[in-house]
C-alpha cells in the first residue's frame, strides 16, 4: 500500500471512531443527563469527526 492510500485508510477509521464515539455519547445522555463521561465521549466524537472532515477537505 502506498502512503497516501495508508493516510486516507487511518483517517476513514478515525472519522468511523468520531461517529462511534457521539453514537455512545448521544445514548448516554439520553440515559443520564449531566453525564461527564457522556459529555467527554461528545468531545472526543466531534474531534475525530472534525480531523476526518479536514482531511477530506485537502
Amino acid at each position: 500500500m502506498d502512503e497516501e492510500k495508508q493516510k486516507r485508510h487511518l483517517y476513514m477509521v478515525i472519522g468511523d471512531i468520531g461517529l462511534l464515539f457521539l453514537g455512545l455519547a448521544v445514548l448516554r445522555l439520553i440515559v443520564i443527563l449531566d453525564d461527564v463521561i457522556g459529555q467527554w465521549l461528545v468531545f472526543l466524537g466531534i474531534w475525530c469527526v472534525l480531523l476526518y472532515q479536514r482531511y477530506l477537505v485537502k
